[in-house]
C-alpha cells in the first residue's frame, strides 16, 4: 500500500505542476502564432536543427 500512497501523491503532485505552468503561460500575452510555430517544427523535423526558432511576441 504505501506505493499507492505515492503513486497518488505523485500524480497529485503532477496535476498541481502542470495547472501552475497553464496558469503562467495563460497569464503572459506574449507568444507565437500556431502557423510560425508550425513551420519552424517542421523545419527541425526536416533535420534543420540549427534552425532560429520563432521570436515571440504580443498576441
Amino acid at each position: 500500500m504505501p506505493n499507492l500512497a505515492r503513486q497518488i501523491d505523485d500524480e497529485a503532485a503532477e496535476s498541481d505542476a502542470l495547472k501552475a505552468a497553464v496558469a503562467k503561460a495563460r497569464a503572459d500575452r506574449r507568444g507565437v502564432p500556431h502557423e510560425r510555430m508550425r513551420e519552424w517544427l517542421l523545419r527541425v523535423a526536416e533535420g534543420e536543427f540549427g534552425a532560429e526558432p520563432p521570436e515571440t511576441r504580443d498576441l
